[in-house]
């Protein structure tokens, strides 16, 4: 997040639509740190923001660049009856590289957005150890998001525009 500037360290008071975070644990095949040719299991863990807790998420505009199983299952039928070649990307932290919310409000005239979050105490401690948040108290703080995170409404339409407008 720190490394894609997603956030800014902004005061507590006069901060609107806070949301919180969980993290997610999900197993992985990692590299054995002692032997690179063999495969250890590990938990990664991510932060999310709870963007269902968003103020405005009802009236935001959506776009997800997903599709559903019968899509996925016709785009595989037709390549192979076409013998078509297909192949995947998978974009790390891809909604982290998504368009700022000011992008988004000079790109669309739509009304700029103020998203925040909180963190823990636990990542707090962790976060001060970064420059520019040595300062942080989560008591008189939060994160205002400047690029929608990973768990928000808007962070797959953000993430498209970018991909669209690169390709």
């Amino acid at each position: 997040w720190i490394d894609h500037d997603c956030f800014e360290m902004i005061l507590r008071l006069g901060a609107r639509n806070i949301l919180d975070v969980r993290w997610v644990g999900k197993w992985k095949k990692l590299k054995d740190p002692k032997d690179p040719s063999k495969f250890i299991w590990g938990i990664r863990m991510r932060m999310t923001q709870r963007g269902f807790k968003d103020e405005l998420a009802g009236k935001l505009k959506t776009y997800s660049g997903t599709s559903s199983r019968t899509s996925q299952r016709i785009v595989v039928s037709e390549c192979t009856c076409r013998r078509w070649k297909m192949a995947t990307l998978d974009v790390k932290k891809a909604f982290l590289k998504g368009v700022t919310y000011q992008e988004l409000s000079d790109l669309t005239g739509e009304k700029l957005r103020e998203v925040n979050f909180e963190i823990t105490e636990e990542v707090a401690k962790i976060l001060r150890k970064f420059k520019g948040f040595e300062k942080f108290d989560r008591r008189t703080h939060v994160l205002k998001n400047k690029k929608p995170g990973t768990g928000t409404q808007d962070a797959p339409r953000c993430f498209g525009i970018k991909l669209k407008r690169a390709t």
